[in-house]
């Protein structure tokens, strides 16, 4: 049966991590089942445009029915099918190729970490959250986590206090086995009003970090960015 199932499907069917299996296959003197299991892409190379077209007008597991392929054989399939630039004009692909606008750059860092990604990549039309929006904040070098203030716990442990105020955000792991759920932010903005009426001297370390980030906040808002932080949030939440 190993022979002919994938990695994450061995996982999916024995409840446990694509690592875990990795590893035993390793354990036990198997160093070229990773390999192999990367020749469905030649395997299945002259199924490429047929897929791709039947694709079109069909569901995954339609699609993986209709051609007697694995879950994980028609996705090894698609993904060098994709990458086939010959095969451009059958992708099942709604996102747009143009250049990201300022416009576009504005909004996804007003709402990074304020809203969910797979949300901010449905309001640009430009993908899904972890081919689009979590890739362009890779190449920007932000995490979306931080860019817009210190979640509540980390506010805490760097003032050691709890702010007097905070945005309650619907963004956070989507992962269902993650442990936390919603991000709860305390604006750079905010941090830097503190550090000016309070001198704290305690966490010179991060001051011109926040003093820096609120800056940049402010630029990104144009102005305003509490008040605005503030309506993103409560039609979060609505």
């Amino acid at each position: 049966m190993s022979g002919t199932m994938f990695y994450s499907e061995i996982a999916e069917a024995s409840g446990v991590k694509v690592q875990n299996v990795r590893h035993f296959a390793r354990v036990f003197g198997l160093p070229k089942a990773q390999k192999k299991m990367g020749q469905g892409n030649i395997k299945h190379s002259h199924l490429h445009n047929s897929v791709l077209i039947y694709f079109l007008t069909h569901s995954f597991d339609e699609t993986a029915k209709h051609f007697k392929l694995t879950k994980g054989e028609l996705k090894s399939c698609m993904s060098a099918a994709y990458r086939d630039v010959t095969f451009r004009h059958l992708r099942k692909d709604t996102r747009t190729q143009a250049p990201w606008t300022t416009k576009q750059l504005l909004f996804l860092l007003r709402h990074s970490g304020l809203r969910p990604q797979k949300w901010i990549a449905e309001k640009l039309k430009r993908g899904n959250a972890h081919s689009c929006i979590k890739e362009r904040l890779q190449k920007l070098g932000v995490s979306s986590r931080t860019l817009n203030g210190f979640t509540l716990s980390q506010f805490r442990q760097v003032f050691q206090k709890d702010p007097g105020f905070f945005l309650r955000t619907d963004a956070g792991p989507q992962s269902p086995h993650a442990k936390c759920t919603l991000f709860k932010i305390v604006p750079w903005i905010y941090m830097a009003e503190e550090l000016k009426s309070n001198r704290l001297t305690s966490i010179k370390p991060v001051r011109d970090l926040i003093y820096s980030m609120a800056f940049f906040q402010d630029w990104i808002f144009q102005g305003n960015a509490i008040r605005k932080m503030k309506r993103i949030c409560k039609h979060s939440a609505s």
